[in-house]
């Protein structure tokens, strides 16, 4: 009868411990585990709005940026809540990587410096 006490008494000890770790645990400060959004520059989607609609390599004209218009090329009035910055940048270099059907023309860093391909994916990016 005296182990079986002291069993007990072990088991109760060690329930207790676990539920003080666990409580423990549930009542520490959570750590902010959230990926940041990076900040958004103005300046910069200004500046590809600018590129997409009135330099080369005019995008507007042959897509929109409104839901309501249609084009030849896909609209892109939401492109943004869907393709990350990566995968823009990709299909502005090198379309045929992202649709090796399309018709979009590759734009390299002759046709666009990696300075105005930065302002373009800003904007792009904006488009939700």
């Amino acid at each position: 009868m005296h182990k079986n006490k002291r069993f007990l008494a072990a088991i109760s000890l060690t329930g207790v411990m676990l539920v003080t770790s666990l409580a423990l645990t549930l009542a520490s400060p959570k750590k902010n585990v959230k990926v940041a959004k990076p900040a958004v520059n103005k300046a910069l989607i200004t500046e590809g709005k600018k590129l997409f609609t009135t330099a080369a390599p005019r995008c507007d004209m042959c897509h929109a940026t409104s839901a309501k218009v249609k084009k030849m090329g896909p609209n892109l009035a939401q492109i943004g809540k869907t393709w990350s910055a990566s995968k823009l940048t990709t299909v502005i270099r090198d379309p045929k990587k992202i649709d090796p059907k399309g018709t979009m023309p590759a734009y390299d860093k002759s046709k666009l410096n990696d300075k105005q391909l930065k302002a373009m994916v800003a904007y792009l990016q904006s488009l939700k």
